[in-house]
């Protein structure tokens, strides 16, 4: 009896001990988090590693066919109303069709600004709308407006051409044609020929050629003849038209058919030409021949040639120049650069065969192979990176584990590369960095869970490897998940930053978020499935004493003495104070210097020449010759392309600034190509520096305006340095202009100084006797013509040739050495229309010598005059505070601060009374926008991570304490940019500001750690001491671990020009701050623990 009721009590005690066991797992499954659920769904799922194979395949089918190129692309919607007013001055320009169509156009909404432009028979209003506007609807609303508002033009106005100023159209691809031995038209011809194929190719969208010296026929009237002949230039102009006329002239009906008639007077050929009939008085015929020259050669009326010279580095005979017609080809906006320029490359290839002997084709711009080079080169330091973290990994946890985290990187890339892909992002050098950045980011999720499997393993307290590596997992997931939001909140602020510099960093608040929520769930999914089957228990049999453990040992040793003596503990946090408040001090007293971006190591430049306006295009050629020389005898000069009466080829840089609408004799521009930046000794701005210096010689021997101008490293600017003065008359403004410029010339670094506009210059005014004229049958119109002919020319005809794909101009002009003199063009004659009499023009009109106006510019809807300058190797920032503070010792003239952020000058004249406004422009309102929206951008970011760790928490001290240890990012920033700027010249640039953003995430993400782990630790029954000091110690090495992977990762971009700024911040900011944050952040916390026993109490009883 007592035997079986025995049995049955063991019965019943085992069937407890089962339900108890059954409830225990049933609790702990119950008490799983997001992370737990995630490892313990696919722990044991076959498809795990499908998933995984198929997010990589995702990933690589992403970096393959997503669009490259070497930047972001910036939406700035912009276009030009150009209007045409025959004989108007600057102010009647000004007045009847700039400030007219200004205001209409500044009533369309999205406007940013409204630039116009007056000059004598010119107006241009430039219409600038906010980044990121609809471009097709932008335009479409400015071509609307200008339409509707026709009635406001003068009636002798012409009609308005609207010019949109496409980022899409800029060229990724340029190719000079040259040769020697040929002329410009036979050049112009193969462009014509390679332009046709280049449209075929897909995803081209605007294929140009630049100059245009196509074929013409050129006549060359002889005055002396016309005169002798007793012709007008009327009269040739009159018979040309009419022999290259052609129209329908009615039907012949038959019986059958009705057959169109048609008058086929279209000139056939050059020949023909020589036969045209000008005039058949008294019946005497009078040929073309008889009066002209006729020739047929290239358009020369547009007065542009090109050249292009092969340098030192070019692999050739070097100092060769060569005529040349250039080719650009631009591509369809979300198009890959890299592969249509490989198609355009391919198909010259293969073209060059019926090339004509004597003409090579040289490649002068290659924005494919850039952004190739630029996306291969950045691949290869995320690679670097990613090898650094597993050695990293490997020493600090082991082969396995570190492959476990390794395979983890890829499948993030693969998860972000395919979202980017989704929202037609393109991989250019910011979406390349901002994984860069987020690489030691994202790898924290996996140490985190990884490390503390590695721990529990250690521990031993656990059996069942599936459950401990599920425990393990869940033990991190609440803490790293509200880490990683925090940090995704510091970075999502950073995509309302305004201007240009908005989608210019657009991709790092995009990728960085996405990599962080992807690195978070492959590190709860995927991790522990590689840690089940990789990873094997390796402690004794009873497990190992935490206490025996360095880092216990260390807090044991050096924080715990802190914590118990209140001397030490202030003495260590004021300390930490002292140095907070030192690195402050650090910019103010120079030791750290800001820039927005420093210069970056390209390997294209531009040389624009700007002579005075009356100059003539030989002077301006023998400039721009001067230059030449000096190119030529630079050993890593490639080659530079030299273009005289217009300006080069248009690039994003060169469209902002305007550079793609300037022609005239008096323009030059010269785009000089580099070898690659790793075969030069020397980098783009020391080059141009040196070079700057040389051509200096050029600029005061033809009174020119020589500025050497590379490519930002950023979204560009009118000028680097820009003051624009608003206020006075247009002599007064142009006066304290010279004196601003003045003030720039003196100031350490700024060079390439300027007054924006034309110079001062004469001209030649002829004016009419209209009673004397209209009483001898001579209008003023067929003065104007004459005058028209003898200066300038015009086209009268239009040949049509079979060899031909083009129709030929016909251009008529009065030969050059009898338009040498005003004399000989009032010499010229017009027809009495009532007497049919030759009467010389002055006869009936006088000249004198006037000074020619000088163009109007306007703002929105303000007059300005713009001075600008350059900087040789220094910072704009501190050269336009130091031309600033001039203003205020200018001669003659009070200043005052206007009381706006930007530092805007207030001046009034003291003799006159006049009042003006010194608004600073340039690269300062772009850099006072980003650190203003950048600063913006932080202030949120913290606001939200606060806001988080409240809802967290349940209270509003402990948050606090979480985000004290941003501060301390500060220490390390600071200093660190003080010690790099001692080797090498180191700014606080935008890119430094992205890092103490990214930093703030990631030192709030330790406090977490430590402050929950502090918690559970409690909750088990721990002091509020011990558990302090354990929890420090616990996650000392995945907290240091993941600084170590943040600061090895950065240490391929420290020596990059223009994201050195942002290494520097994460390198020194991430150690310092994370030493500090191990011992400040658990000495406040057991601060705050000692003085509030019901944070205690709660959290014992299940977190308050």
């Amino acid at each position: 009896m007592d035997k079986e009721l025995h049995n049955s009590c063991d019965a019943v005690t085992h069937e407890i001990d089962g339900t108890k066991k059954e409830l225990r797992e049933l609790k702990e499954e119950v008490s799983l988090n997001f992370a737990g659920r995630l490892a313990s769904a696919f722990l044991n799922n076959p498809l795990t590693p499908i998933i995984a194979v198929f997010v990589l395949v995702m990933g690589i089918f992403a970096f393959m066919f997503t669009p490259k190129e070497e930047n972001p692309q910036i939406d700035v919607p912009s276009a030009s109303v150009i209007v045409a007013y025959p004989g108007g001055s600057s102010a009647d320009v000004q007045k009847a069709v700039v400030e007219p169509l200004s205001k209409k156009l500044n009533e369309l909404t999205g406007v940013e600004h409204i630039f116009g432009m007056a000059q004598n028979g010119l107006g241009v209003v430039t219409v600038q709308f906010k980044v990121g506007e609809n471009k097709e609807n932008s335009l479409l609303k400015l071509y609307d407006r200008v339409m509707q508002n026709m009635d406001l033009l003068p009636k002798n106005a012409m009609t308005p051409l609207v010019k949109p100023m496409d980022i899409d159209e800029v060229p990724i691809y340029t190719v000079a044609i040259a040769s020697n031995g040929r002329q410009n038209t036979d050049l112009y011809k193969v462009a014509r020929e390679l332009s046709d194929e280049m449209s075929k190719i897909k995803d081209v969208s605007v294929v140009g050629i630049k100059p245009e010296n196509k074929r013409q026929f050129n006549v060359t009237l002889d005055a002396q003849r016309l005169s002798a002949y007793k012709i007008t230039v009327f009269d040739v102009q009159k018979a040309l038209s009419s022999a290259s006329s052609s129209m329908p002239v009615g039907k012949i009906d038959t019986k059958n058919m009705s057959l169109d008639i048609t008058l086929d007077g279209y000139l056939k050929n050059f020949n023909t030409l020589n036969e045209v009939v000008v005039s058949a008085k008294n019946s005497k015929i009078v040929y073309l021949k008889d009066v002209a020259v006729i020739e047929d050669s290239e358009n020369k009326n547009i007065k542009q040639e090109a050249f292009v010279t092969k340098g030192e580095a070019f692999g050739g005979i070097s100092g060769e120049k060569s005529r040349q017609i250039t080719l650009f080809v631009a591509k369809k906006r979300g198009s890959n650069a890299v592969f249509v320029a490989e198609a355009v490359e391919k198909r010259i290839e293969e073209l060059k065969g019926s090339i004509p002997s004597g003409v090579e084709l040289i490649i002068t711009r290659n924005d494919g192979y850039k952004a190739k080079h630029v996306v291969g080169e950045l691949t290869f330091h995320l690679a670097i990176s990613i090898g650094i973290i597993v050695l990293l990994l490997y020493f600090m946890l082991g082969i396995k584990e570190a492959m476990i985290v390794s395979i983890t990187i890829p499948l993030v890339f693969a998860l972000t590369l395919f979202a980017g892909m989704l929202v037609d992002q393109t991989i250019n050098r910011i979406t390349l960095f901002a994984l860069i950045l987020s690489l030691g980011l994202l790898v924290d999720d996996a140490i985190v869970v990884i490390e503390n499997i590695h721990r529990h393993f250690a521990l031993g307290k656990e059996k069942d490897k599936a459950k401990l590596i599920i425990k393990a997992t869940n033990e991190v997931g609440n803490p790293t998940y509200v880490a990683t939001v925090a940090v995704v909140l510091a970075f999502i602020p950073m995509a309302f930053v305004t201007g240009m510099m908005g989608p210019y960093m657009g991709p790092i608040p995009f990728n960085v978020p996405v990599a962080m929520f992807s690195s978070l769930i492959i590190a709860f999914a995927l991790s522990p499935w590689l840690a089940y089957r990789f990873l094997k228990p390796h402690h004794a049999e009873h497990g190992i004493s935490f206490e025996d453990t360095k880092t216990y040992k260390f807090y044991d040793n050096y924080v715990r003495p802190m914590i118990l003596v209140r001397k030490k503990r202030y003495m260590f946090m004021f300390s930490v104070i002292g140095l907070f408040c030192l690195s402050l001090t650090l910019p103010v007293i120079g030791l750290v210097k800001a820039k927005m971006l420093p210069a970056s190591n390209v390997n294209t430049f531009n040389i624009t020449i700007d002579l005075p306006t009356s100059s003539s295009l030989e002077k301006t050629k023998e400039t721009s010759v001067c230059i030449e020389n000096i190119l030529k005898k630079e050993r890593d000069i490639k080659d530079f392309e030299t273009f005289v009466g217009t300006t080069g080829i248009a690039d994003f840089n060169g469209l902002l600034r305007g550079n793609s609408i300037k022609t005239g004799d008096n323009v030059a521009e010269i785009r000089v190509n580099l070898r690659e930046k790793g075969d030069r000794k020397l980098g783009s701005s020391d080059m141009v520096s040196d070079i700057r210096k040389k051509v200096k010689s050029c600029e005061a021997a033809s009174d020119a305006n020589i500025k050497l101008v590379e490519d930002p490293p950023g979204p560009p600017v009118l000028a680097t340095l820009a003051f624009e003065i608003y206020g006075g008359d247009k002599l007064s403004r142009d006066i304290l202009a010279e004196k601003i410029r003045g003030i720039f010339k003196k100031t350490e670094g700024v060079v390439d100084t300027d007054v924006m506009g034309d110079r001062a210059s004469v001209k030649y005014s002829i004016k009419p006797d209209i009673q004397k004229a209209a009483s001898m049958g001579v209008s003023v119109e067929d003065i104007a013509y004459a005058l028209k002919i003898g200066g300038e020319g015009d086209k009268a005809a239009v040949v049509l040739t079979s060899d031909d794909k083009d129709p030929i101009d016909v251009f008529i002009k009065l030969d050059r050495a009898q338009k040498e003199s005003i004399e000989n063009l009032m010499d010229l004659t017009v027809q009495s229309r009532t007497t049919g009499e030759l009467i010389p023009i002055k006869d009936i009109a006088e000249y004198s010598i006037d000074s020619r106006d000088k163009a109007l510019t306007s703002k929105d809807l303000n007059e300005v005059t713009i001075v600008t300058g350059e900087m040789d190797k220094r910072g704009s920032v501190y050269a336009q505070f130091e031309a600033r503070s001039e203003l205020f010792r200018m001669e003659g003239f009070k200043a005052e601060w206007d009381g706006s952020p930007r530092f805007n000058v207030d001046l009034t004249e003291i003799a006159t009374g006049k009042k003006y406004r010194i608004v600073m422009d340039g690269e300062w309102k772009v850099t006072f926008d980003t650190f203003r929206d950048l600063g913006s951008a932080f202030g949120v970011a913290v606001l939200l991570i606060y806001l988080l760790m409240v809802a967290y928490y349940k209270s509003f001290r402990v948050p606090g304490i979480v985000t004290s240890a941003i501060p301390l990012t500060l220490i390390g920033i600071m200093f660190g940019h003080w010690v790099m700027n001692v080797v090498t010249p180191t700014y606080f640039t935008a890119t430094s500001m992205i890092g103490f953003i990214a930093l703030a995430g990631i030192v709030v993400r330790n406090a977490i750690m430590l402050i929950d782990f502090t918690d559970e630790l409690i909750g088990d029954g721990k002091s509020i001491e011990n558990a302090v000091l354990e929890a420090a110690a616990t996650r000392f090495r995945p907290i240091l671990l993941t600084a170590l992977a943040i600061a090895l990762a950065s240490f391929v971009i420290v020596l990059d020009p223009v994201w050195n700024g942002l290494a520097v911040s994460l390198i020194f900011g991430v150690m310092i701050a994370t030493i500090l944050t191990l011992v400040v952040t658990p000495l406040m916390y057991w601060k705050h623990l000692k003085n509030n026993p019901r944070r205690i109490d709660g959290i014992l009883n299940g977190r308050s």
